[in-house]
Parts: C-alpha cells; structure tokens; sequence
C-alpha cells in the first residue's frame, strides 16, 4: 500500500507519504490483518471498515488505525439521522468524550457531552448547532476553519471517522461516530467481533488492545493481545452487555470497566467509552466478522 496522509503532531499539520505492506489470514479461523507485521486487526465482514492496533506486538506506544471504504455515490443526506460519538483527544491531560449528533441535510446538532479528563467525568452543555459537507466519494468536512474537523462517512453510511487536520494549532485526536438506528435487541450482536482500544491517562499511561471476542444474547467472551506502554502481552476477557432499541449499548466487563456506547442497527459496528470516574479515557471501536 502507498498513499499520502495528512497528520496532526502537537498542532503541526503535514502531509507525508505512507507506504507499507499488509496480509489477511486466517488466526483460530478469524480472518486477520496485519499490516506491516507489528499492526493487528481485522476487516467488517462486507469490507466496509477496519480496525487494526497500531504496534501490537510491543515495542513503540500503541495506537490506532480506523478505516472505512470509499464511499460511492454519497450525499449530505447519506448522513441524515441521529449518530453517537466517541472522541479521544490528546488535550493536557487526555480526554475522551461521548455526545449524540443529530444530522439533516448540512446541519448537525449536538446534545450535551459526557467527558472523562484523566479519571475525572463532567457534563458539558450542548454546543451550539454547527455545518458539515460529504462528497460523492464520502469525505466529511464538519465546521469551518480552525475549529474544523475532516474525515468520512463509510459505504454503508453507519461508521463516520474523523479527525482535527485541518489547521496547524488544533488539538491532535480521533472522532468515531456511530448511525443510531430502531429495533435493536441483544441478538442484534451475536456473532464474532474483531475490537481495538485505546486507553491513557497519568496514572496508567498509554495502553492498547486488539480483541476477538464471540457475542450472543447478551454475554461475551475471547481474548485480546495488549500494548501497555510498549509491552506485548497477551489475555483473556468476558462480560455481559444490554441495548436499547436505538442501538445505545452498555458493556460490563467481568473484573474491568462499564463501557458505553453505541451499536448500529444492523449490528455491523458498535463504538464504547468510559464514563467511570477514576478510569482512564477510552476510545474502542468493534466490527463484525
């Protein structure tokens, strides 16, 4: 693979090439993508997304690759509908954050957001309604100048992804929004996902996670390879999850953390973040296999 990129380090814009290599193989008969032999995740079934941990195998910090297929034929209403976000910026100290997004035809909405900064959790109020674009390709521009956001919207129209790098001075981070939907039940999820989280703050530090877990009727259960600072190592996890007809989810993890989030209506992706306090900020995004 061999594209261009535009990054975000510490408020300075750039725009280097990236080249690389990738595999898609089997692993205990899931498949798995690695990207140039370090990085794991996985593809959505229908190819619509991947999620790969960024480093997995130890070494350097851990991070994160979101992605979607190229969208065709999009438009501004392709959008249209209530979606749930999930953010995790690296402001000082780091925070993640959760908000509902109420899209029509140019125009979003925003509810009042939840915020974990380093463990601490508050309640921001709604801000104030803001303008976004969508090409035909799917690339989303949401705001104006500095304060921008850009990203897009994937072939399916339920998993949005996007980042601050539109002008040299903004906050580094990742926005991954999900299209809320009707008639979801716990079934909804059964079946195998592929997730990758990432986690930090003060007291933990910067801690990475690519999970493969089985889902059905409301338990979960699977392993996960982990990134904690630069150490490879490798667990098990379980847990119980409820939702709610729109898709709103909740993730108990047994011995662990209460996630919250949201899952698509066709159960194809689902993002979580912890609104715990004393927990760590996290952002974790699941596809379906």
């Amino acid at each position: 693979m061999a594209k261009s990129a535009t990054q975000n380090v510490n408020g300075v814009i750039t725009n280097p090439s990236v080249t690389g290599t990738y595999a898609v193989a089997p692993v205990d008969s899931i498949p798995t993508l690695t990207l140039n032999g370090t990085d794991i995740g996985a593809m959505e079934f229908n190819a619509s997304a991947v999620v790969v941990l960024a480093n997995a195998t130890g070494g350097p910090l851990p991070g994160l690759f979101i992605g979607v297929e190229q969208a065709q034929n999009a438009s501004i209403s392709t959008i249209n509908g209530s979606c749930t976000s999930v953010s995790l910026e690296s402001t000082s100290p780091t925070s993640a954050s959760l908000a509902t997004i109420t899209a029509l035809n140019g125009t979003g909405t925003f509810s009042a957001e939840q915020r974990n900064t380093n463990g601490t959790i508050s309640s921001l109020p709604a801000n104030p309604a803001g303008t976004y674009t969508v090409t035909s390709s799917g690339a989303i521009a949401v705001g104006t100048g500095g304060n921008g956001i850009s990203g897009a919207v994937s072939a399916d129209g339920d998993l949005l992804v996007l980042a601050p790098i539109t002008s040299n001075g903004s906050t580094p981070g990742i926005y991954v929004a999900v299209k809320q939907g009707t008639g979801v039940t716990a079934a909804t999820m059964n079946g195998i996902y592929t997730m990758v989280s990432l986690s930090t703050s003060t007291a933990t530090g910067t801690i990475g996670a690519a999970f493969t877990v089985g889902v059905a009727d409301g338990i979960f259960n699977g392993g996960y390879i982990e990134n904690n600072a630069g150490a490879s190592s490798t667990n098990t996890i379980s847990g119980t999850y409820t939702t709610t007809a729109n898709g709103t989810l909740t993730w108990v993890v047994t011995g662990g953390a209460t996630l919250t989030g949201t899952v698509s209506a066709d159960g194809n992706v689902f993002v979580l973040t912890d609104l715990t306090s004393g927990d760590a900020p996290v952002l974790l995004v699941g596809v379906h296999q």
